[in-house]
């Protein structure tokens, strides 16, 4: 527990719930999901072990298998003082498989998913603010989005942010629709 927020870990390979002055964000826990060779992605259960706690961060490791043997995803998550969580992941297959869809999924409640607010910066350029909204209300259809180097949802009380160091090495099927918020 950190600033008015609490993580918890749990049998997921991410948060399973995350609290914000007293209400909870998730309506599930945060997931990896998609298909490999056209199989839905089920997982074990995660095992977490803390590696390390200071007054400044905690960080762990988790490590979860796919039902089917063919990936491992082997994280190291560091929470910090303020909140603010990095994950680490590493998707290792057992065998060569063919990755068909891959989504970090955020489950959000609805009524903690009013709001949005993106980068306006693709890569480490600027993108074409004519056609691209950078906050507002959340719609009621899905809001798709170009690759942002951070994109937050909540409302005006409390939210989470996800952000990543750059875009390299991500060859999504459509560059248009990288980031989705889907209304629950």
């Amino acid at each position: 527990s950190v600033w008015g927020r609490t993580h918890t870990f749990g049998g997921g390979p991410f948060f399973d719930q995350v609290e914000s002055n007293g209400e909870d964000l998730l309506a599930a826990p945060i997931t990896l999901s998609g298909q490999v060779n056209g199989v839905p992605i089920e997982w074990k259960s995660a095992t977490w072990e803390l590696l390390q706690s200071t007054e400044l961060l905690a960080r762990y490791h988790g490590k979860v298998e796919s039902k089917d043997g063919t990936l491992v995803l082997d994280i190291v998550a560091a929470v910090e003082f303020d909140g603010m969580a990095y994950f680490q992941a590493r998707l290792q297959p057992s065998r060569t498989p063919m990755i068909d869809d891959l989504k970090l999924v955020i489950p959000f409640k609805k009524e903690q998913a009013k709001l949005f607010m993106r980068s306006g910066v693709e890569g480490y350029s600027w993108n074409d603010f004519s056609t691209w909204r950078l906050s507002g209300n959340i719609p009621d259809k899905p809001l798709p989005s170009k690759f942002s180097n951070w994109f937050w949802v909540g409302t005006q009380s409390r939210g989470l942010e996800w952000f990543a160091e750059h875009h390299l090495g991500w060859t999504p099927a459509n560059p248009g629709e990288v980031i989705t918020v889907v209304p629950g």
